[in-house]
């Protein structure tokens, strides 16, 4: 192998993806290691060697496994989940501190529980619900309740549970403050203090040269941490494909690394030497920010480099990068899940790997000039995909964000150096400096906000499949002749292009063809949203929202998730009443995306929410039509509507619940009622009203409520399964005595707040039901529930290792 490193890393991050994603028996795993490690000491002294490196590969392979494992089974907290302990820890930061509530991140020394005391060393984010005098470096004892972090319940959302994993915590606690003791102070290490008063100094010097933003923006870059800026600033920079700039990266380590290597020449240093002390002075100030996963990566890269250098050893990026990796990953597995990760080392390989072609491709006689667009284009071509998975967004002005923002704000980095450097030795030279920063700088601001003002041609893009992604991949590499495909045989060649254009065009037509109806019980917290995908339109019926809180579900949960899954347009939304809890998200859909019509059961010009949606209805020019008892809404031959509440728009009920939409939904015959927030009486007057019918999925009233859901509603529609979308211990909901009703009546319950998002499948012959939130796969399942994509795959890439080995003998091309 001519990068042996590329291998490894290869199938250790694949062993890391097969932990996460599949249930592992890892005593079965370490036999297959154990088996694996005696084959290749068998083959080995029978010199049969041939294959050793396969099987070494498959070692590295289950190695991966077994690292993830360790990982995540070594912390203890977990076990405690749910349940109210003392915990002794030391204060390491404040993550946020306001009125009433306040968020640390602690180092758990010991863990009291039922008598019985814990030893423990691991980190945990420690919300306390009132206000208190901790600082960093208090050692406190406080009474908490211990809990598992909040996974993503929706598909392709933000997992905050694996964000806090790839930090290494696996645990979040929360207390009210009022038991809290501090035992001591200043509990924190010298490097610990180092760090800290290094990024104070920082923070300090640079407010002192430059103005407001200015500096919010530099400490920002130097120090990694975007916390200084505010959302919109952040938002920018990320609309415009600028977010790179923020996360401290190779670009800022070689500046650093240029620095130094002149300041030693100027100093007549030798040159070895200052080479040496340079990877010192870096690994510091990796060390200093907190080595983020892309400062690791630049340390050890330019390490390597600079060791390739005094040795004289040849460097080779292709091999050195993945090592970088292999390294990171070997001390924390799950970095590999942090998105700084993998676009840091995206970005970087795509560079080393594309650059080159793009040269060929870039006819611009400056040279400096050709060399930066070139590794723009090839970092925007290599990234794309996985920030339009993460984002959805592709930015159109990013490239040229890029070639003007860039170099402005890397010479206003290389200034901030300067000025810090200078402040140690004279504060008016670092002032000068910090006059010449600001022009850079504003200038900077200056062109990032008229850019900016041109954000509305960025296209959202639905989130990609993995097979999407290789395809893209595929495609990048063919058309830049990385490896070069005109020169295998023209008989492979048509199996390569007669392979994609079935793929193509068996995808484009199944869609066209494609009659399932799915019918999507989003979790929105303690709320409800519904999405209907029909072949050719998307309704959607309530919106979800938040009462208590401040946190937006519209903003947060429902439009990323119509944005991520390809809904660009909703041909109805259906508000059953105007509680936040139903319909405040429809005010985040309206003017994000198409909305075509909204149906109301009722107007209540009395609510604020209700003239909210009005007046933004009116400004999207989307029409409000009002829909009562008896009338039908067809939705295709197959598919139609039939309201059953209320009874008229003028409504007599006092309360909003009971003036909810209800109806049936018809499709292929089978049925599905959503009654919105109903109570005892609608209910009744609902039963007198129609005659008894069976449903298929009721969709069930008031969040489990006890006022709603009697037994002689439940008996008149029969539901075979019942959904209830309700929030994580919200409001007492569901009933105890309302779940028992559905239970008596033989009906299967399905929540959102156990299950995650609730899916029917309706085809003309049957109803399929899963949930988001399941065990982990078992592999055979798997297998067999994905053997035509499998196959598929397997195909795809037995293609390529032909077209490999063809292009191997022709070139003599080794990976």
């Amino acid at each position: 192998m001519k990068r042996p490193f590329l291998w490894i890393f290869i199938f250790y991050l694949l062993g890391i993806i097969f932990y996460r994603t599949f249930q592992t028996n890892i005593d079965l795993t370490l036999t297959l290691m154990l088996i694996a490690i005696i084959s290749t000491l068998i083959l080995y002294i029978l010199r049969v060697r041939r294959y050793i490196r396969y099987i070494v590969l498959i070692i590295i392979f289950l190695i991966g496994i077994i690292a993830t494992n360790h990982s995540v089974e070594k912390n203890m907290l977990p076990q405690f989940d749910e349940k109210e302990v003392k915990l002794e820890g030391i204060v390491k930061d404040t993550i946020a501190k306001e009125k009433g509530f306040e968020k640390y991140l602690v180092y758990v020394k010991k863990i009291k529980y039922k008598d019985k005391i814990y030893n423990i060393n691991e980190k945990t984010i420690l919300n306390i619900y009132s206000d208190t005098k901790i600082k960093v470096g208090d050692k406190i004892l406080d009474e908490v309740k211990i809990k598992e972090p909040n996974r993503n319940t929706n598909p392709r959302l933000f997992n905050y549970k694996l964000h806090l994993q790839t930090k290494d915590i696996f645990s979040v606690g929360s207390s009210n403050g009022y038991s809290i003791k501090i035992l001591s102070s200043k509990n924190i290490s010298t490097l610990e203090k180092s760090s800290i008063r290094f990024r104070e100094w920082v923070s300090l010097k640079l407010d002192e040269s430059l103005n407001k933003r200015n500096s919010l923006i530099i400490k920002s870059i130097i120090l990694g941490d975007d916390s200084f800026l505010d959302k919109e600033e952040v938002d920018k920079f990320r609309s415009l494909g600028l977010s790179h700039i923020l996360a401290i990266s190779g670009l800022h380590i070689g500046i650093i690394y240029g620095a130094i290597i002149f300041c030693f020449d100027v100093l007549k240093f030798n040159r070895k030497f200052s080479m040496v002390l340079s990877i010192l002075i870096i690994w510091i100030y990796g060390y200093l920010v907190g080595y983020p996963p892309s400062v690791l990566r630049g340390s050890i890269m330019f390490s390597i480099l600079i060791i390739a250098s005094i040795t004289y050893y040849r460097y080779d990026s292709l091999n050195i990068l993945p090592l970088s990796g292999f390294i990171m990953l070997t001390y924390r597995p799950l970095w590999l899940f942090s998105i700084g990760f993998q676009l840091s080392f995206l970005a970087t390989f795509t560079i080393i790997l594309f650059t080159p072609k793009i040269k060929e491709i870039v006819k611009i006689k400056n040279m400096t000039i050709k060399n930066s667009i070139s590794v723009i284009i090839a970092a925007q071509i290599g990234v794309l995909p996985i920030v339009i998975y993460y984002f959805n967004e592709l930015q159109i002005l990013s490239i040229v964000a890029n070639l003007i923002v860039v170099p402005l704000l890397s010479s206003g980095l290389v200034l901030g150096f300067l000025i810090l450097l200078t402040s140690m030795i004279n504060t008016k030279v670092s002032l000068l400096i910090g006059i010449l920063a600001n022009i850079i700088l504003n200038l900077s601001n200056f062109i990032s906000d008229i850019l900016h003002k041109f954000t509305y041609l960025n296209i959202i893009f639905y989130s990609p499949s993995f097979f999407e992604i290789i395809f893209y991949y595929f495609i990048v590499i063919t058309l830049l002749k990385i490896i070069d495909i005109t020169l295998i045989s023209k008989k492979i060649q048509r199996v390569i292009y007669g392979y994609f254009i079935i793929c193509l065009v068996f995808n484009t037509v199944s869609k066209s063809f494609y009659e399932d109806i799915s019918v999507e019980f989003i979790d929105v917290g303690q709320g409800d949203s519904c999405l209907i995908r029909f072949n050719n339109k998307n309704i959607l019926v309530d919106t979800g929202g938040s009462i208590l809180s401040n946190f937006n579900i519209g903003e947060n949960i429902l439009l990323p998730y119509l944005q991520k899954t390809g809904v660009n347009s909703i041909d109805g939304i259906f508000l059953t009443h105007f509680h936040e809890d139903h319909a405040q998200g429809v005010l985040s859909l309206l003017g994000s995306m198409k909305v075509k019509n909204i149906f109301i059961g009722y107007t209540d010009y009395n609510s604020n929410l209700y003239r909210d949606i009005m007046k933004l209805s009116k400004q999207s020019n989307v029409p409000i039509k009002i829909i009562i008892e008896g009338n039908k809404l067809k939705i295709n031959k197959d598919s139609y509507i039939e309201v059953l509440n209320p009874l008229n728009s003028e409504v007599g009920y006092t309360d909003d619940n009971n003036k909810s939409l209800t109806f049936i939904l018809s499709i292929y015959n089978k049925k599905l009622l959503f009654t919105g927030d109903i109570e005892k009486e609608s209910e009744a007057r609902i039963i007198n009203k129609h005659k008894s019918q069976s449903v298929d999925i009721l969709k069930v009233p008031h969040h489990g409520s006890k006022t709603s859901s009697t037994e002689e509603f439940i008996n008149h529609f029969s539901p075979r399964v019942a959904v209830i979308q309700v929030g994580r211990n919200n409001f007492g909901h569901p009933d105890e005595s309302v779940l028992k009703r559905y239970r008596d009546s033989k009906t299967k319950i399905l929540r959102n707040d156990k299950s995650g998002l609730i899916t029917a499948n309706i085809t003309k012959e049957k109803i399929s039901i899963s949930s988001y939130i399941t065990n982990k796969k078992s592999f055979t399942n798997f297998l067999m529930k994905n053997i035509y994509s499998i196959c598929s795959y397997i195909l795809y890439n037995g293609i390529i290792i032909r077209f490999i080995l063809e292009y191997k003998k022709r070139r003599q091309y080794e990976l």
